[in-house]
């Protein structure tokens, strides 16, 4: 019998620099206490035309 794969989630924020560092570091927080381990961080990347808005990509993984 196989084990089921561990689920996996994807966060994708967009905003200011000090914004997305604090939001990272409470879906890090509350990820782990969720038994979730961080497994991949893109970012954070400037984008767009008008202002200084920015992309941070986050993956976790189930922790097995």
């Amino acid at each position: 019998m196989s084990r089921p794969k561990p689920r996996q989630v994807r966060v994708q924020l967009t905003g200011g620099i000090g914004d997305l560092e604090a939001w990272a570091s409470e879906i890090d927080a509350i990820a782990e206490e969720q038994g979730f381990v961080l497994t991949f961080r893109d970012g954070p990347k400037r984008f767009g035309d008008h202002g200084p808005i920015h992309k941070l990509l986050l993956g976790y993984v189930q922790n097995p």
